[in-house]
């Protein structure tokens, strides 16, 4: 039973969208859960952590203002400072207030209610014009005499205390922390006292910033001091046995800090943690577990109607895929099993909204009438090979051409002495112009002519003979355009195999005629002649004839037959004064703008 590619497809993807959901549903209740539950703890774990950090920070900023106070040489000079008038006296104690104003926003990033008091040391010369009375309230900035506090409890604890930093509470000013720091002399050695600083940190809205980070109304925070004693809460409406839990927790060392733990407070279940400050405080956070345990089955059921909505829209997706990706897909196939030469696929079948698709219709459309192309570029790669290899004969005869020429001159420069040779060399340097001129592989009969008359002139002064050069040709095959090097090698080859030995003279005559639509180029020489049958088997073929291979006429054959095919070619045969003569056949094709051969 065959499938179609359309059921195949949205069974595919059904399955798929099926078996997904299957996964996530079934999981849901454990994995899903378990997530769940500890992103809840970490939440609330880095809320309480947040708050702790702020608290820390504030204390550690209260230090560092405490410190660049002590180092303040203008300050030290301020308070040494003896002024004769009471204007003086009251620019003092106002220069006093700004560094106190001054500590206190150091001190202070965030806006809570918070104060700053500089008590003086009786020892200093300022003291002797403060106040010697002191009003604590929010919001206040005040220097002051210590004589104003020297009987007050948090001041004898303070001096005697080991410690940079003495803190206590107020009943008057609850949720309000005062730190004491004692202000030293750094500039000078022996750390002479110069005065006390008090700063209110107001840590009950602290607390109540973080609780409301994420609306965190079940989180419940709590500053316990050293002896066990709840000092500040982020809520006034915190329960007694949760207060209670508090002070016992914090100062039970058995217990685990900074995470969150199960607790049991009264009847109910708690998550707990707890950060220890310097000072003997202790920040002890709790929460409802059951907090935790809403916010899950609040997600959970919130996931499950996510999970069926994306099934039914999947569903629907996957119906409206299979069409759109299969019925382009069938169309393409009954084209292809059924094709229409005389109708192009564009025409036959409707364009798809699927880009891909659109793609295949055009690879198809396409590769129709690239078919009909393959001959005509089978043809052209042809035609390339054939130029290639016609390239390579041609760059053949350069270098020999070159060996020769220079041959002759070393044969001269060793028979006749030095004068001639300068003269050998500057028809030679004529003849290397001509070629590097001209790069075309088609020349003028005429420039072909011309080159050949510098070479015979060239070999007469190497040689020492005289040779009898004659052209017979009409003027109008002056601009017949023939292969390079196609006459020359000839020319040289008359020199070179029909001088006999003692013989000085030579006749060569270079005859250009028309017959019956082929072009024929006949070379003359009247030398000692040679054996033209064999050379004719040799450029037909037989390489068996000679020991060595002829390059100059081989080249030019294969040359030619390359170019203009098997009816071109060359032919040799002995003549009447007892020499050779090479004839050169080729078609003749007269052009409108000039005679061309091709």
């Amino acid at each position: 039973m065959k499938i179609s590619i359309r059921l195949s497809v949205l069974a595919v993807l059904v399955s798929f969208v099926l078996f997904v959901s299957f996964l996530l549903i079934y999981s849901i209740n454990d994995r899903f859960n378990d997530r769940l539950l500890a992103l809840v703890v970490d939440d609330i774990e880095n809320v309480v952590e947040s708050c702790e950090e702020e608290i820390s920070s504030s204390i550690l900023r209260l230090q560092n203002a405490n410190n660049l106070l002590s180092s303040n040489k203008d300050f030290i000079n301020l308070l040494k400072a003896t002024p004769e008038h009471n204007i003086d006296k009251i620019h003092n104690i106002n220069k006093a207030l700004e560094y106190a104003k001054e500590m206190k926003n150091i001190s202070f990033i965030d806006a809570y209610e918070n104060s700053c008091y500089l008590f003086i040391n009786s020892a200093q010369p300022m003291e002797s014009y403060l106040e010697t009375r002191i009003n604590y309230g929010p919001h206040s900035t005040c220097v002051a005499s210590s004589k104003s506090v020297e009987n007050e409890e948090w001041y004898k604890e303070l001096l005697k205390s080991e410690h940079e930093m003495y803190f206590f509470e107020l009943s008057d000013i609850p949720n309000c922390i005062f730190f004491a720091q004692i202000i030293s002399n750094y500039l000078e050695p022996g750390s002479e006292i110069l005065g006390v600083s008090l700063v209110t940190i107001d840590f009950e809205s602290i607390l109540r910033k973080h609780k409301s980070i994420d609306n965190k109304k079940f989180l419940e925070i709590m500053i316990v001091n050293e002896s066990g004693n709840v000092i500040c809460k982020s809520d006034e409406a915190i329960k007694a046995d949760v207060a209670e839990f508090a002070s016992e927790y914090s100062n039970n060392h058995n217990t685990g800090t900074e995470s969150l733990a199960s607790v049991q407070i009264g009847k109910m279940e708690y998550l707990a943690c707890k950060y220890d400050f310097e000072f003997g405080m202790t920040l002890v956070a709790a929460v409802p577990a059951d907090e935790g345990l809403i916010t899950i089955e609040q997600i959970s059921h919130e996931v499950f109607w996510i999970v069926a909505f994306i099934l039914i829209i999947a569903m629907i997706i996957a119906i409206i895929l299979s069409r759109i990706i299969v019925r382009p897909i069938e169309r393409l196939a009954t084209f292809m099993n059924k094709p229409d030469e005389k109708e192009e696929l564009s025409q036959k079948v409707k364009e798809s909204r699927v880009r891909e698709i659109n793609s295949l219709y055009k690879a198809f459309d396409a590769m129709t009438k690239r078919n009909k192309k393959l001959l005509e570029v089978a043809q052209h790669l042809g035609e390339q090979k054939k130029e290639a290899e016609f390239k390579m004969l041609q760059s053949q005869i350069n270098p020999h051409y070159l060996y020769n020429a220079l041959d002759s001159i070393s044969w001269m420069a060793l028979e006749n002495g030095v004068r001639d040779i300068a003269d050998a060399a500057s028809a030679l340097a004529d003849n290397f112009r001509y070629n590097a001129k001209s790069s075309e592989m088609e020349i003028t009969l005429e420039n072909e002519i011309e080159f050949i008359k510098n070479y015979v002139k060239l070999q007469e002064k190497c040689r020492k003979c005289e040779f009898k050069f004659t052209v017979d040709m009409l003027e109008e095959f002056s601009e017949v355009k023939i292969q390079k090097f196609m006459i020359q090698p000839l020319v040289e080859n008359a020199i070179l195999h029909g001088l006999g030995r003692g013989n000085r003279k030579m006749s060569i005559k270079i005859s250009v005629m028309s017959v019956d639509d082929e072009l024929r180029i006949k070379i003359e020489d009247d030398g000692i002649g040679f054996d033209a049958e064999k050379l004719n088997r040799y450029i037909n073929g037989d390489d068996t004839v000679f020991a060595t291979e002829k390059i100059g006429i081989i080249n030019i054959q294969k040359r030619l037959q390359k170019k203009y095919g098997k009816e071109a070619g060359l032919f040799y045969m002995s003549n009447e004064q007892g020499g050779l003569t090479v004839i050169i056949t080729l078609p003749l094709n007269k052009g409108e703008k000039s005679d061309e051969i091709f």
